[in-house]
C-alpha cells in the first residue's frame, strides 16, 4: 500500500500537540493554568494521545496486509516481524521509565514510587499490547476483514467496559507489573481502558477509511457523525461528558466523542490532500514533475513520517530516560510550572524542531556511512547494559 499523506499529517499533528501538551503540564505556571481558554486547550489536549493510537490502527492494517499477503518461509508466517515490533515497542517503553541506572538499585531498594514509575502504562506500551493482539488474531484469522471485526467487537466491549473496569477494586489486586493496564487515571497514565479502544477502531476502520474513493473525506465523515449522534444519544440517557477537570475520566459518551472529533479530523485532512493532489496533477506540466512534487511533504508531513523516533526524543528531552536528566529536572526543578504561554510555545517548537533535526542527522548518517551508524548503535547499548548491570 502506498504511503498515504493524510496518515503523515494526521500523525505529525498528533505528535506535535503531544508536545505542546507534555510542555503545558511541566513547564506552563500554575497561574495560566484555570480559567476558559485554559480548559479549552485541556480538553484540545486530550485527542492528542487518541490520535495517536487511532493512526497506529490505520497504519497496523496496511502493515498486516502486506505481510500477510506474503508466503510463509520456512514455517515462519510473514507477521512474525509486526510481533517482534510490538515486543520492541514494549520493552522501548519500560525502557524510557527506568527510575534508576542501576539494576542492583532497582531491586534492592523497593521504592514505590520508582517502582511505580517503572511500571506504568503509556502509549507506547497500549499500542504495544493492542498491535500483539492484532497480530496474533491475524495469524489464525482469514481473511484479513475478518480480524478488523473482531477488533470493532474489542473496541467496542472495551469502550463499555471502561466505567466498570475503573470503578472496581480488582485491578489493585493484581501482579504490579499488570495494574497499570486496568487502572483508572490518574493512577496509571494510559491503561488498556478505554485506550486500546482507539487503536482497534482504527484498525476497525482501515479498510473503509484507506480504501481509494472519488470522494474520499464522506466514508470518516460518516463515522464521525455516527460517533456524534452516540454520544448525544448517551448524554441524555446516562449523562454527559465529564466537566473539564474530570475530563481525563473514561467514560462511553465521552470516548464517543472524542473519536468523532478524530474521524471527522480525518475527513478535513482528507478533503484537503486530495484537494492539493488534484491541483497539482491539473498544474504540473509532465507525469515527472508531479511525482517530484508529490513527493515533496511539509515539515508537519515529515513529522509524521518519523512520530515515533519524535515521540522517544521528546520524552527523553523533556522528562529524561535512565541515560539524562530531563529538563523537568534541571536547576534542581526551577523550570517546572515556572514559565508563561509564550515561554512554552517557544520551548515545544524548539523541541519539535530539535528532535527533527536529530531523526534527520541520523538518517544522513546511515545512509553515508552505513557501517558507522550500526557501531554507533551498538556502542550505544553496551554502555547503557555495561552501566545498568555494574553500577552499585
Amino acid at each position: 500500500m502506498p504511503r498515504l499523506r493524510w496518515i503523515d499529517l494526521f500523525r505529525g499533528l498528533a505528535v506535535i500537540g503531544m508536545i505542546a501538551t507534555h510542555v503545558a503540564g511541566a513547564f506552563l505556571a500554575n497561574s495560566w493554568k484555570e480559567g476558559g481558554v485554559w480548559n479549552s486547550f485541556n480538553i484540545g489536549f486530550g485527542f492528542v494521545a487518541p490520535a495517536f493510537l487511532l493512526c497506529s490502527g490505520l497504519t497496523l492494517w496496511g502493515a498486516l496486509q502486506r505481510r500477510v499477503s506474503v508466503p510463509e518461509t520456512e514455517g515462519k508466517p510473514g507477521a512474525q516481524p509486526l510481533l517482534r515490533r510490538a515486543a520492541l515497542l514494549l520493552l522501548l517503553g519500560y525502557w524510557l521509565q527506568l527510575p534508576v541506572l542501576s539494576l542492583r538499585q532497582l531491586i534492592w531498594r523497593h521504592d514505590p514510587a520508582e517502582l511505580a514509575r517503572l511500571f506504568d502504562t503509556n502509549v507506547l506500551q497500549v499500542i504495544a499490547v493492542a498491535m500483539g493482539v492484532i497480530v496474533l488474531l491475524a495469524l489464525v484469522v482469514r481473511p484479513l476483514v475478518s480480524v478488523a471485526w473482531v477488533a470493532a467487537a474489542l473496541a467496542v466491549a472495551i469502550i463499555i467496559g471502561t466505567p466498570w473496569v475503573w470503578a472496581s477494586d480488582s485491578a489493585a489486586g493484581l501482579f504490579l507489573p499488570l495494574r497499570s493496564y486496568f487502572l483508572a487515571q490518574p493512577d496509571a497514565t494510559f491503561s488498556l481502558f478505554p485506550h486500546a479502544a482507539y487503536l482497534l477502531t482504527g484498525f476497525a476502520s482501515a479498510p473503509l477509511l484507506l480504501k481509494p474513493r472519488r470522494y474520499q473525506w464522506v466514508v470518516p465523515a460518516l463515522f464521525a457523525a455516527t460517533f456524534f449522534a452516540a454520544e448525544a444519544l448517551l448524554t441524555e440517557t446516562i449523562g454527559g461528558v465529564p466537566p473539564h477537570d474530570r475530563y481525563w475520566h473514561g467514560s462511553i459518551q465521552h470516548t464517543c466523542f472524542r473519536l468523532a472529533a478524530l474521524f471527522a479530523t480525518i475527513s478535513a485532512l482528507k478533503a484537503i490532500t486530495q484537494l492539493l493532489e488534484q491541483q497539482r496533477e491539473t498544474g504540473l506540466a509532465t507525469r515527472a514533475a508531479s511525482e517530484v512534487e508529490r513527493r515533496k511533504g511539509g515539515v508537519v508531513e515529515e513529522i509524521g513520517k518519523r512520530s515515533l523516533g519524535i515521540y522517544v526524543l521528546h520524552l527523553m528531552l523533556l522528562y529524561g530516560s535512565p541515560v539524562n536528566m530531563g529538563m523537568i529536572g534541571w536547576l534542581d526543578g526551577r523550570f517546572r510550572n515556572a514559565w508563561d504561554p509564550l515561554a512554552c510555545l517557544l520551548l515545544a517548537l524548539s523541541v519539535a524542531a530539535l528532535c527533527y533535526g536529530a531523526l534527520l542527522f541520523w538518517e544522513w548518517l546511515r545512509a553515508a556511512y552505513p557501517t558507522a551508524a550500526r557501531w554507533a548503535k551498538r556502542l550505544w547499548w553496551w554502555a547503557f547494559w555495561a552501566l545498568f548491570l555494574l553500577m552499585p
